[in-house]
This record gives structure tokens, C-alpha cells and sequence, in this order.
């Protein structure tokens, strides 16, 4: 997240060359964090975005075929495990 941190975000990749709009956007970091969720074993569910209080995009995955497989065998240890790790990749990053 830190390439993105006090930027403007025409100026970053993948948004200097795509419209940032709020769908761009939301599905740009949702793919990001779909593959780092992935590497930790576990499946995002959703993401929400929003550019106002009354303008929100949703991405739901939850029909996704591998989503519904995988996410009946989770305890909640393990997703709260791969909570943890996603979260530390991503504030390592940062």
C-alpha cells in the first residue's frame, strides 16, 4: 500500500494508463488481495469500495465454484490464521 500512500493515484500503475474509477479500483485491489489470500490458503469472500457514503461498488465471490469447495472445509482458526498473514504481508509491504 505504500506506492499508493500520499500519490496521486493517476500517477501510480496500474491507474496512469487505466480510469481509477471506483469499479477500476475495487476490482484492481480485489484481484491484488484475491492472490495474496490465495497463497495463505484461504478465498476472499468479498471486497466493498467506496468513493461517498451513497456511492459504494461490491465484488462478492461467494458463487465462485472454488469459493463455495474450499470455504465449507475453513474452521475458524484457520481463517482467522490466514486473517493474520494477509494482513502482516500487507502491512510488511507498506
Amino acid at each position: 500500500m505504500a506506492k499508493y500512500q500520499d500519490r496521486v493515484i493517476n500517477e501510480v500503475e496500474p491507474f496512469n494508463v487505466m480510469n481509477p474509477t471506483v469499479e477500476n479500483v475495487a476490482e484492481y485491489f480485489a484481484n491484488e488481495t484475491r492472490k495474496l489470500v490465495r497463497e495463505k490458503g484461504g478465498q476472499l469472500t468479498c471486497l466493498e469500495a467506496s468513493e461517498t457514503p451513497t456511492r459504494a461498488y461490491i465484488l462478492s465471490f461467494k458463487d465462485d465454484e472454488v469459493y463455495v469447495d474450499e470455504f465449507k472445509e475453513m474452521t475458524d482458526d484457520k481463517i482467522s490464521e490466514i486473517v493474520g498473514l494477509v494482513v502482516d504481508q500487507i502491512v510488511d509491504k507498506s
